[in-house]
């Protein structure tokens, strides 16, 4: 960040390039391309996600909260996290719950923690709530799910059999690409 580089745009950036090379791969079909993170990778992928339409389904595990939720945990019990999540003026501009709603109408599916304290539930509040609100502007609120479970802070057998469901639901028939 001290170059001005914050790491969540470098590996999203990264994220893109990689999409750049699936698609040139005979035996991928563009209409076919979901991207999934834990954590770290959840937040790569909001950039990602945000900047690259072509990813048609999105899957943030265990990454769901805002900048608004982590300040006031911040503030309130002490660092929870790393300096890395944190964008510099990002709330002059947006949270993450408008970050989440510009994907509409992509399918997403949201899984986080009761229990994660890295991931404020305040902020998953908020996402869920605005992004519910615009999928059902878009007339798709099947395309949105979030689940909030006791698990812990992995891609456990629940997250990725879920996962891994709404992912072959949403691609099998290239549905995501349908307005």
């Amino acid at each position: 960040m001290a170059i001005g580089l914050p790491y969540e745009a470098l590996r999203a950036f990264a994220l893109m390039r990689a999409l750049d090379y699936l698609v040139t791969r005979e035996d991928v079909d563009p209409e076919r391309i979901g991207i999934a993170g834990l954590c770290q990778g959840s937040i790569d992928l909001w950039w990602a996600a945000t900047f690259e339409p072509r990813f048609k389904v999105i899957g943030p595990t265990c990454g769901t909260t805002t900048y608004e939720a982590w300040a006031r945990a911040y503030v309130n019990f002490g660092n929870l996290s790393d300096v890395s999540p944190y964008r510099p003026n990002i709330l002059s501009v947006c949270d993450t719950q408008h970050i989440y709603a510009s994907w509409a109408p992509r399918p997403v599916l949201i899984q986080s923690n009761v229990n994660d304290n890295w991931w404020p539930l305040s902020g998953f509040d908020r996402v869920v709530n605005l992004s519910r609100q615009v999928y059902g502007l878009y007339g798709r609120p099947e395309r949105f799910e979030a689940h909030l479970d006791n698990e812990v802070h992995d891609i456990t057998p629940l997250f990725e059999s879920r996962l891994l469901s709404f992912f072959k639901m949403w691609l099998s028939d290239g549905l995501a690409g349908t307005p």
